[in-house]
């Protein structure tokens, strides 16, 4: 799937239009926040399961993808809070409670590796895949290794 982040944003009405996926646009409204449109429908982004269509963020160095949103935030001052709240969380969550196959788990472990402040928020993923023998060895030891760090901190 090509992958195309819009930079300037597309301005249209409430709405800034920040990424192109192979057709679907993504991106913001004013006040409802993330969304994805396909032609004439369009989703809110507020759930796991509306996120699918977002997983090829993950192939994207995480500074290179924050580096955008602060870009587009400073030069949508009106969207701003909208675009900071993408939902990263959620969109892991999705990767982790989806995936039958390593590749977007790594590639979703990869996002939070400079992220530890998030791990005990994944408390449960990192457990599940770090047990999953399905799962490559090196990638279940660092999602093992994450869940100690994130369980030793107490919180």
């Amino acid at each position: 799937m090509n992958l195309t982040l819009i930079e300037p944003a597309i301005a249209e009405g409430p709405y800034r239009w920040l990424i192109e996926l192979d057709g679907p646009r993504v991106g913001v409204h004013v006040e409802s926040g993330w969304c994805v449109r396909m032609g004439d429908l369009e989703l809110k982004l507020d759930a796991e399961e509306t996120l699918v269509p977002l997983g090829p963020l993950l192939d994207l160095p995480v500074a290179m993808f924050t580096a955008f949103l602060n870009r587009a935030a400073a030069a949508h001052p009106a969207h701003a809070g909208a675009i900071r709240a993408f939902p990263r969380q959620a969109l892991l969550k999705h990767v982790f409670h989806t995936s039958f196959s390593s590749y977007w788990p790594e590639r979703a472990l990869l996002w939070m590796a400079d992220d530890p402040a998030s791990w005990p928020d994944f408390a449960d993923e990192l457990k599940r895949f770090a047990e999953n023998k399905a799962m490559p060895q090196g990638a279940r030891q660092q999602a093992a290794r994450m869940s100690r760090s994130a369980a030793s901190t107490g919180t």
